[in-house]
């Protein structure tokens, strides 16, 4: 690993092995999380039909890694998604613990039945996940709303 100062800008510089084994530990933790879903859900959309997807964002929202198994449009919508929770809410509003949840179609895939929930991390990204939503119950049929 290198410093490279270019246009004023510090970058990190990495080898190409140390870069695939920084790679392909993003592309696992993604794996483990979206194996931990399908194995923990009630839902045959997801537990079948693979009917999600689970992203590894940083702090601007910008996708690092996501599953092998994702939907592709999933994977599109949840970084756009992430980036709202980030202007709404604010990063430094954030914490550890936290666990923020839509399924507004304005800002998220465009259809009710899409939950995403995002989850801030101690480290600077942030793990995001979508499900296909079919069997919640008790929502308003004008979607999820919370309050701050």
């Amino acid at each position: 690993m290198s410093t490279d100062t270019n246009a004023g800008r510090n970058r990190l510089c990495f080898d190409p092995v140390t870069l695939e084994i920084l790679w392909t530990r993003m592309i696992s933790a993604v794996d483990e999380a979206a194996k931990a879903l399908r194995r923990t859900s009630f839902s045959t959309l997801v537990n079948e039909s693979n009917d999600f997807a689970c992203v590894l964002t940083d702090a601007r929202g910008q996708s690092l890694a996501q599953n092998t198994e994702s939907i592709p449009s999933f994977i599109g919508t949840l970084p756009v998604t992430v980036k709202h929770f980030i202007a709404d809410i604010g990063i430094e509003n954030m914490a550890p613990g936290d666990v923020l949840v839509t399924n507004t179609p304005w800002i998220a895939t465009g259809h009710l039945n899409d939950i995403t929930v995002a989850a801030p991390d101690c480290a600077p990204a942030s793990m995001a996940g979508r499900r296909r939503g079919r069997d919640r119950r008790r929502m308003r049929p004008s979607g999820c709303r919370g309050r701050r």
